[in-house]
């Protein structure tokens, strides 16, 4: 059955409009070795009627699916989303990635040159507060605020830390110290991830995480 649109109420979209703006200065004060600095001007331009658009989004629901293009980048204010392709040969599901709250969910180059999506899906684990600007509203900031570039790259390099964290675990011979590894590395989402999509996180299949639960510690 399909639900009914969430409806939001003006108070709740200024909320977490502001939520953007809050994950901003902190991106940037970590970005400049935690000097107490702000967006400045441009929280202003974020906060122009049309640049940010806050919607509820339930479990299930694609962001991105193959064949249609990427025209928006989102604060994911809170929820969880996956970043995955399926095997042509074996229909099994690759997952490269997870977004958890206050990240931003985006495809850099495909967003911004507008470039067609061939094969990855971007679907959500839960149900989902968002905010989202397009590349058209980005592509004006990139143009009068320098400083979106260096935000920009702060979360583009946060996101490949995070990916850095899985190509660790996915280089260890022993399978099953994988999961225990990967337990103690991402606790929230062995929390919300079901033993198959864990499975393909760290490339292994479900039985091997059934029996590594039984085996690692608390």
């Amino acid at each position: 059955m399909n639900k009914r649109p969430f409806k939001l109420t003006e108070q709740m979209i200024n909320i977490w409009k502001a939520c953007v703006i809050d994950y901003l200065n902190r991106t940037l004060q970590r970005a400049s070795s935690g000097a107490l600095v702000t967006i400045g001007e441009l929280k202003a331009a974020l906060l122009t009627d049309g640049v940010l658009n806050a919607r509820y989004m339930y479990k299930g629901q694609y962001l991105v699916q193959p064949n249609f293009p990427i025209t928006e980048a989102l604060y994911l204010k809170s929820g969880f989303a996956k970043l995955y392709t399926i095997d042509p040969d074996t229909g099994k599901e690759i997952l490269y990635y997870v977004w958890e709250p206050d990240s931003v969910i985006i495809m850099y180059a495909a967003f911004m040159e507008q470039l067609p999506n061939h094969k990855y899906y971007i679907r959500l684990l839960t149900d989902c507060e968002l905010v989202s600007i397009s590349n058209f509203s980005m592509t004006g900031i990139y143009e009068v605020h320098s400083i979106a570039y260096k935000l920009t790259n702060k979360i583009l390099c946060d996101k490949t830390e995070r990916r850095m964290q899985q190509t660790t675990i996915l280089s260890m011979t022993d399978k099953r110290r994988r999961y225990c590894v990967f337990k103690k590395e991402f606790p929230r989402l062995d929390e919300v991830l079901t033993i198959k999509e864990i499975g393909g996180f760290i490339n292994v299949d479900e039985s091997t995480v059934r029996l590594a639960r039984s085996i690692c510690p608390e």
